[in-house]
């Protein structure tokens, strides 16, 4: 098993699904091993001799993103796979792509990269399968993709001690991944969710929820990230782990990117910061009702403006996630997003603001973007990454728009080269005063020393 995703930013990412996938392998009856290329400064030769010493029988690639999601400065990751398949085929290995970007474009990424086999879906699902049928008199013939995709109830985390050395990720601030379900039903319109986990809640009970938080925080994580599609929705089971993990016992803090206005109200606030919650991020993505409407979101501008009446009063720091560019944004809306912001930070919340939206097929995007224009790119390509901006906001009129309010404002990040450039120092910065993370939480405080010195 390797696991190729290579990107830090904003944090290092734990390569959760890489270890239940050699967990799977393992419980199938291989010799399983993992070789993570998160922090290899020269992967290709990292793997070359990786190979050289194990000799393995199958490499199983884990492709976790397709590029960087940025529309500014897109960078495909494909290159980087097929560079990586290069190498076991020059020694005879072959390989099976796997992972959340081959879940999204199988077949375009197995014919780009030259692997030998496509496996879509969860790994302990279609895995173990997989091996078999590599046993069998009859095996798969290679550049197929295998099998369709099948949904398990949500797995556990493993003992990722047990696949990968965790040191370099907890010394760069990246929180312990931990899911209490999958599955997500909502109908956002550039969502990839829905292909990747499917679109019902596959819940996990909340006593085991709350048991592995434990065990990642007693392998050294200061903070452990809920990283469900959406972790209050259902409403009732967030409230329901919140109360597990209140009972537990933590040594670090809890946090979460995914919270919907939708359904977020004082009961549940109160339960996430008696559980440890201490940062949440809010994927409001615009306080635009137009724009709301045309990104398919269930809230409306009056479920964002409560969300951030609930969370004022709250210790809990907040990040606000926001998306220009996309379906019925104009110069007024944009301006309506920023406004709000300004209006709702604290002194110590942040705004994640992208610029554009990246586009993938099936998605209801891919289709209006082909018939109203704005597209960028080909949604079905894995090397040149498509993105929509909504013709009434150019790309290059939102680049300098955005750039302006985070020149002016410290709690304004975004996607831009000027904001991208600053996350390498301050994960450094904050790596070195122990910080639980995330990275935004210290960016205001260190971003307004940076102004004072005459940095923006």
């Amino acid at each position: 098993m390797v696991a190729a995703n290579r990107c830090r930013d904003p944090e290092p990412v734990v390569p959760l699904g890489a270890a239940l996938a050699a967990e799977a392998a393992e419980s199938a009856g291989w010799d399983a091993d993992l070789l993570d290329l998160g922090f290899a400064a020269r992967p290709v030769v990292s793997l070359g001799r990786y190979l050289d010493r194990t000799k393995p029988d199958l490499v199983a690639l884990s492709v976790r993103n397709l590029d960087n999601n940025d529309a500014l400065v897109p960078r495909s990751y494909a290159p980087e796979v097929r560079s990586l398949v290069a190498v076991c085929r020059d020694r005879g290995v072959p390989v099976v792509l796997g992972g959340p970007g081959v879940s999204i474009l199988p077949g375009p990424l197995l014919e780009f990269s030259g692997a030998d086999w496509a496996l879509p879906g969860e790994a302990e699902a279609v895995f173990p399968g997989f091996l078999h049928r590599l046993q069998d008199a009859d095996p798969p013939p290679r550049g197929v993709i295998f099998a369709a995709r099948r949904h398990v109830a949500t797995s556990g985390v493993p003992d990722l001690s047990r696949w990968l050395d965790l040191r370099p990720y907890i010394a760069r601030m990246a929180p312990g991944p931990l899911q209490s379900k999958r599955g997500c039903p909502f109908g956002c319109v550039y969502c990839t969710y829905p292909a990747i986990e499917g679109a019902r809640y596959r819940l996990r009970a909340p006593e085991a929820v709350a048991e592995d938080a434990g065990r990642l925080f007693r392998k050294g994580f200061r903070a452990v990230e809920l990283v469900d599609s959406v972790f209050n929705a259902p409403r009732d089971h967030a409230v329901g782990v919140c109360e597990a993990l209140a009972a537990g016992h933590r040594q670090g803090i809890l946090v979460t990117h995914d919270l919907s206005p939708l359904g977020l109200d004082e009961a549940l606030a109160e339960a996430m910061e008696a559980a440890g919650f201490r940062a949440v991020g809010i994927t409001a993505e615009s306080a635009s009702g137009e724009v709301l409407g045309a990104l398919g979101k269930p809230f409306g501008p009056e479920d964002v403006a409560r969300t951030a009446r609930v969370l004022r009063s709250r210790a809990m720091a907040v990040l606000w996630v926001m998306l220009f560019g996309g379906p019925g944004e104009t110069p007024e809306t944009v301006r309506e997003s920023l406004a709000f912001l300004r209006s709702v930070m604290r002194p110590n919340d942040a705004a994640w603001i992208g610029v554009g939206i990246r586009v993938y097929p099936g998605t209801p995007l891919a289709e209006l973007a082909a018939d109203e224009g704005g597209l960028f790119g080909d949604p079905a390509s894995v090397d040149q990454p498509a993105f929509y901006v909504s013709p009434r906001t150019p790309l290059g009129w939102l680049a300098q728009t955005v750039g302006e309010a985070a020149r002016s404002d410290p709690r304004i990040l975004w996607s831009g080269v000027r904001g991208r450039s600053l996350q390498a120092p301050l994960r450094r910065i904050g790596g070195w005063l122990g910080a639980p993370g995330p990275l935004w939480r210290v960016a205001p405080r260190i971003r307004r020393l940076l102004f004072a010195a005459g940095f923006r």
